[in-house]
């Protein structure tokens, strides 16, 4: 038996290339292990680190050919002897794990989740990642609570957009920053109390006005460069500055 996988065949010098040169091939079925489960392959997202991982810039290094792709969500079509905590028919969630832009993945049970029913298989394909990134950033590194106010960069894209989510159900104050009033516009949509638009705005005057010169508790940066020398100026906190 085999199934369909996109394969990356060799380490390219820049992604746009090494995107272009991704090819759909055939792969044997693994034999699974008696802690492992079957997964048939439902949705799949990708993250920054996975184009990086085609261009050999990031830490985690993969020898092609390989199946990139760190996040997919699908339903159980195989159990090895010893799992007991999935059923053949469950949906679940798989995360921070390489091989997922394929038919099927093959994985050790306990590292998988199971997929919450208000969740659609596209959704949880690109929830593992974000949201725990978020979480992490900006509760168990930025102590974010209640009625604090967070300033989050590149807030239109999926971390941003993981990042405004969470600090809204901490109960936090937003201010979502962005380069264009379209981005701004998604990351109101999600939740954003007050948006900049660092593209025209002087980001620490904007923040004192909006903040009537408090300034921010937290400060979720993803963008770096000039935005980071920005975004230092309009916390009072500079060890609440999660990037």
């Amino acid at each position: 038996m085999a199934y369909r996988a996109i394969q990356c065949v060799k380490i390219q010098d820049d992604i746009d290339t090494a995107i272009e040169s991704l090819s759909l091939g055939t792969i044997t079925q693994k034999q699974l292990g008696p802690n492992e489960i079957r997964v048939d392959v439902h949705a799949s997202s990708l993250n920054y680190f996975d184009l990086l991982m085609l261009v050999g810039r990031y830490q985690m290094k993969q020898n092609p050919p390989f199946v990139p792709g760190a996040e997919c969500c699908g339903v159980v079509s195989e159990i090895g002897s010893k799992v007991r905590r999935y059923k053949l028919g469950d949906r679940v969630m798989i995360f921070m794990n390489q091989s997922c832009l394929a038919e099927e993945v093959v994985i050790a049970a306990n590292l998988v989740l199971p997929l919450p029913d208000a969740l659609s298989f596209e959704e949880g394909s690109g929830f593992g990642v974000g949201y725990t990134t978020a979480y992490h950033g900006l509760v168990q590194r930025g102590c974010l609570v209640e009625d604090e106010i967070v300033l989050v960069t590149g807030a239109s894209g999926g971390m941003g957009i993981a990042a405004i989510q969470v600090a809204k159900a901490l109960g936090a104050i937003v201010i979502a920053a962005a380069s264009s009033e379209e981005k701004l516009a998604v990351a109101r949509l999600v939740g954003a109390d007050h948006t900049i638009n660092y593209s025209s705005d002087n980001m620490k005057e904007r923040v004192k006005e909006i903040t009537n010169g408090r300034y921010v508790d937290v400060i979720y940066e993803i963008v770096g460069g000039d935005i980071f020398n920005q975004v230092i100026r309009t916390s009072v906190n500079y060890l609440n500055i999660v990037c």
